[in-house]
């Protein structure tokens, strides 16, 4: 988690852009998973045991979880850096995809459907995207952006 070292690890200084694909900073619910793992392990002693010695990080992923509440004391965004986020409403990872707004004067946040109203990428295509790293390109270079073509069948 990216925004855990630049609040926590001393990061920041280090960051003057910051470009996020399919972030989370309000935590996922995955389509209402979460609140089905959290009666579970409740109803069911030890349950919570199995699931965390599968993913133990996986639930600190979650709306509600102590992590999500930690990283986003005080506000998500970290001031002094300039946030790009892009999110895509297919995310199936990431629920709702709107989880990936920053809400500070410092974040440009674009869902990638608003750009390119046919390109269907979800959480993981979304990294390896053509029109996403136009994105990102003009993003960390901004003296030097260039207008997201969106490729043909994805205008």
């Amino acid at each position: 988690m990216p925004q855990y070292y630049l609040k926590f690890l001393d990061g920041a200084p280090n960051v003057r852009r910051y470009v996020a694909l399919t972030p989370l900073y309000d935590g996922t619910t995955l389509n209402s998973t979460s609140e089905i793992i959290d009666r579970l392990t409740t109803e069911i002693p030890g349950l919570g045991n199995v699931a965390d010695g599968l993913c133990a990080s996986c639930t600190q992923f979650f709306h509600d979880s102590d992590f999500m509440k930690k990283l986003n004391e005080g506000g998500a965004a970290v001031p002094g850096i300039e946030y790009t986020t892009v999110m895509t409403k297919y995310d199936q990872l990431v629920t709702p995809y709107t989880s990936g707004h920053l809400d500070s004067p410092d974040a440009t946040n674009i869902v990638l459907q608003d750009v390119c109203t046919r390109d269907f990428a979800e959480h993981v295509a979304v990294a390896f995207d053509p029109n996403v790293g136009q994105m990102v390109l003009n993003a960390l270079d901004p003296a030097n952006a260039e207008p997201v073509q969106c490729l043909p069948g994805t205008e």
